[in-house]
């Protein structure tokens, strides 16, 4: 049967339609009487890619069942417990719209509704939808139904083909009253056709998931559209709108556009100032640059806002650009440091002078340029060692949950004495004796055994780092970037020093 699959395969990949191979007979006979599935399903795809006309009428009585005419390999059946008429099905399906079969439609929906059969409706739309105009309308009258995982899988199948038939009904699952349906035909169409005009209606569409969506994937084709997205409702619309003005640049001199980016960069909602200054450093270099440096320096800023303005700056370039990276290699937030010093390291190696600010900055670093910094008492911070974890004491659960209590009342020292505390009449119902329960021997040896096991250590949440070890550090990995004689040198003495990190 592995010879008998791979001839198969190899006929369908050398099939062409113009040359008659004059495999078919064959391959029919090996679909009908051959009861090894990959044989048959092998058989399907060659058939299909043949295009066998005289396979429909099998492959359609495939589709509603398992024909008794057709032999199957039912030890396998009862071995496995895996029907291969489950696969051999849908793959009769694919094959009966690669045929372009519209006589199949009826049976291929009778299967669809079949309860008592498999789910093949994800399938069995992709290849309605191939099928020309039976096949779409098909599709169409399942739009009409309550399901809503029907309406959307089959509008998915109607966005993902280019028929004329097709554009009505599409048109009609892009207005679906359930916004997760127009949104599955969104993706489908803007997969293959993303500057399909009908998508742009999408643009205001009363769910902020589809705007969003809508945006992302079209707005690019767009661009006169985005500015006027920038005042929706939805900070997510408006977020990946300026997304989208940051990857295509500069789209417009309009000063208004200007004024509603700077104004955005003061904007507190969840990434919608970083998303700002990345587009208005697109859109207008030399007009955001002041704007950005004031972002990126003010400490009560968010994080992300200043990390887009970072990001802005080194898309922008030049001196003040670098200068202001320059200021904050050292700030007081890691993820600022860190991208700053990674960025000063793009710069320095785009720059055709050598030795420029960039590379310099970062030399500087790696010598040790920055003083430590002075802790609480004002006193130096000497580089430390990862804290060992430390055990937390040993304290009985009776001297933790008395703290602050009543000296005088009984800690209860098992869970057993818990329960009888709360409930006294328990100890009459279990017949325990008043002086409790004795311990064996070998339940005293278990309690000896439990003191000894150490508690587990307990490891910070986030590792102390001292701020000017940590830039030395850093600037020794991204200087491995920077291809300069000069720059191999100070790697190469840095490597005396006695940090091991920098080494």
């Amino acid at each position: 049967e592995d010879v008998r699959t791979d001839a198969a395969e190899a006929l369908a990949k050398l099939a062409d339609p113009g040359v008659d191979l004059g495999a078919g007979e064959q391959l029919l006979e090996n679909l009908l009487g051959d009861p090894c599935a990959e044989v048959k399903l092998a058989a399907i795809d060659a058939l299909a890619a043949l295009r066998e006309g005289q396979a429909i009428p099998w492959l359609r009585r495939m589709v509603t069942g398992r024909d008794e005419e057709v032999v199957w390999d039912e030890e396998e059946f009862y071995s496995s417990g895996w029907d291969d008429w489950v696969d051999i099905q849908i793959r009769a399906v694919n094959a009966l719209a690669d045929l372009n079969a519209g006589e199949a439609v009826p049976d291929i929906v009778a299967a669809i509704w079949d309860e008592d059969a498999q789910d093949m409706t994800e399938a069995a739309f992709k290849a309605l939808a191939r099928m020309g105009q039976p096949g779409i309308e098909a599709l169409a009258c399942i739009l009409k139904e309550d399901s809503v995982r029907l309406r959307r899988r089959a509008g998915a199948a109607l966005a993902a083909v280019d028929a004329p038939e097709a554009t009505v009904p599409m048109e009609h699952a892009l207005g679906d009253l359930d916004a997760t349906v127009r949104l599955a035909v969104l993706r489908a169409r803007a997969a293959r056709h993303p500057g399909d005009g009908r998508l742009t209606a999408l643009f205001g569409d009363t769910d902020a998931a589809v705007r969003v969506e809508a945006v992302s994937l079209c707005g690019g084709h767009h661009p006169d559209r985005l500015p006027a997205l920038l005042e929706d409702a939805s900070a997510k619309v408006q977020v990946a709108a300026l997304t989208i003005l940051a990857g295509i640049g500069k789209v417009s001199t309009d000063e208004t556009l200007a004024a509603t980016l700077r104004a955005r960069l003061g904007d507190e909602a969840a990434g919608l100032a970083a998303a700002a200054a990345r587009a208005f450093a697109a859109i207008d270099p030399q007009v955001a640059l002041p704007d950005l440096i004031d972002l990126l320096i003010d400490t009560g800023r968010p994080l992300d806002a200043r990390l887009g303005a970072l990001q802005g700056l080194a898309a922008i370039g030049g001196e003040h650009a670098v200068a202001s990276l320059i200021s904050v290699m050292d700030d007081g937030a890691r993820p600022i440091r860190l991208e700053a010093m990674s960025a000063l390291a793009r710069l320095a190696q785009a720059d055709t002078v050598w030795p420029n600010a960039a590379g310099t900055a970062l030399l500087s670093a790696l010598r040790g340029g920055y003083a430590p910094e002075l802790d609480d008492d004002g006193e130096d911070q000497e580089a430390t060692a990862p804290e060992t974890p430390r055990a937390v004491p040993e304290q009985s659960a009776p001297e933790i949950l008395t703290q602050g209590g009543d000296d005088n009342a009984a800690f209860p020292t098992s869970t057993l004495n818990a329960i009888l505390a709360d409930t006294p009449e328990a100890r009459e119902v279990l017949d325990l004796p008043e002086e409790g329960i004795e311990l064996t021997p070998a339940d005293m040896e278990r309690l000896a055994l439990a003191k000894r096991i150490r508690p587990k250590a307990r490891m910070p949440v986030q590792p102390k780092l001292v701020v000017h070890e940590d830039i030395r550090r850093f600037a020794a990995r991204v200087l491995g970037d920077l291809v300069h004689g000069d720059v191999a040198r100070e790697l190469a003495a840095a490597l005396t020093v006695g940090d091991n990190e920098v080494r």
